[in-house]
């Protein structure tokens, strides 16, 4: 599209630069072919194998092409959507939000009504020019009882803040519960993690490396959401590898990655200043750590962590320690016992474990007993000091 409005307005235009142009929009319209209609002089240029004088028709053409890209990607038989949007593009602060259902106001002027007025009957009327027999009121009507019935009110509008967020499991969680998520933050330096994160959540604000969060971010966020904001929910998961049992020789919370947990407490000061009495913070990290950091962490943090295995609920085994400011309330199946530097968490009795992620056709051989905690296998040039699961690895695994 810019190529070619940078083409109508040369005077003289290399024929093959013409060809390029013509070759992407053919890309562009291949999928709707009845919108090359408005290309035909344009085709003449290219085919003469010479440079030339671009004339109006010309001209025209490739202006009308340019302006029916976008019906290319468009399903014209698609439904009307009853959800209105509204969008902005501030480069400090754009976003965007969407309706959940009409407001009382209109429900009760609808219910005053009683039938719709010679305007909605109009609209109806174009409704069935758009969508066949359907009209618009219909497909409100049909759309309107899949949006969430529970009043805006009564749901607290939260923040996400995730720090040194990964691939934003805690934001995939959060979506999944009774809560209206108003903004989504995400500190995370792994390229790869940030592209999915992009991806998945393109509304975000991308903090980037933790280590340059400081007040004028913060400020930032308070003079959006501080308004509006019920509850601001900062989860955080410090890099582990100097802190887990894998680790031969590991230097605790001293080592050059898991001594970024420091920047942990340094953030969670700056949002609880801002958001006084707003701020929830969970903080997780690999259960194998030793005492003394575990002591450290939690004497930064002022709470016991709760330890918990995954397989609770998965057949997987993944010990963590997580660190709320709140307490977890008594739940149904599961026990607490105070074990001193942490509350350990364990299912009671026997879990029925569902396997949604098995394939159709395929068969789980692992038993009643979890898979160990899967980790990145990484070659080493010589025999490690103590490989970790070496003591129960098969003859067979030892040889290879």
């Amino acid at each position: 599209m810019l190529l070619g409005a940078l083409l109508v307005t040369k005077d003289w235009v290399y024929w093959k630069t013409m060809l390029v142009l013509l070759g992407k929009l053919t890309r562009a319209l291949e999928f709707r072919r009845v919108l090359f209609c408005v290309l035909n002089e344009v085709w003449k240029f290219a085919d003469g194998n010479h440079s030339g004088w671009v004339n109006s028709e010309m001209t025209e053409e490739i202006l009308s092409g340019i302006g029916l890209c976008p019906m290319a990607f468009t399903d014209l038989r698609a439904d009307v959507d009853a959800r209105v949007t509204c969008s902005d593009a501030s480069e400090d602060g754009g976003g965007a939000c969407t309706s959940l259902r009409l407001s009382s106001e209109a429900l009760s002027r609808l219910a005053a009504a009683g039938a719709p007025s010679q305007q909605g009957r109009q609209h109806m009327m174009a409704g069935r020019l758009l969508l066949g027999e359907a009209s618009l009121w219909r497909a409100w009507e049909s759309r309107n009882p899949r949006l969430p019935q529970t009043p805006t009110d009564k749901v607290p509008a939260v923040l996400v803040i995730g720090l040194f967020d990964g691939i934003g499991g805690m934001i995939v969680a959060l979506s999944r519960l009774n809560t209206k998520i108003i903004g989504y933050v995400s500190s995370e330096i792994d390229p790869s993690a940030r592209r999915v994160v992009r991806k998945r959540w393109p509304g975000l604000i991308d903090w980037g490396n933790i280590r340059d969060v400081g007040t004028e971010q913060v400020d930032k966020r308070v003079q959006l959401y501080g308004s509006v904001v019920d509850v601001v929910y900062c989860g955080a998961g410090s890099p582990c590898q100097d802190l887990s049992r894998l680790m031969f020789g590991r230097r605790g919370l001293e080592g050059k990655k898991s001594a970024l947990f420091q920047e942990i407490p340094r953030v969670l000061l700056l949002l609880n200043e801002a958001f006084p009495g707003k701020v929830r913070s969970l903080v997780e990290n690999v259960a194998s750590m030793p005492l003394k950091d575990i002591q450290h962490i939690s004497e930064e943090l002022q709470v016991t962590p709760y330890r918990l295995c995954s397989s609770c609920l998965v057949p997987n085994r993944r010990p963590r320690l997580y660190w709320l400011s709140w307490r977890l309330l008594p739940c149904e199946g599961y026990c607490y016992q105070d074990k001193g530097h942490f509350i350990d968490v364990t299912a009671d009795g026997a879990k029925r474990v569902e396997l949604p992620w098995v394939k159709a056709g395929w068969i789980w051989n692992g038993g009643a007993s979890p898979v160990p905690t899967l980790v990145c296998a990484r070659p080493f040039a010589l025999q490690p000091t103590r490989p970790a699961g070496i003591a129960r690895a098969s003859p067979e695994a030892k040889a290879r």
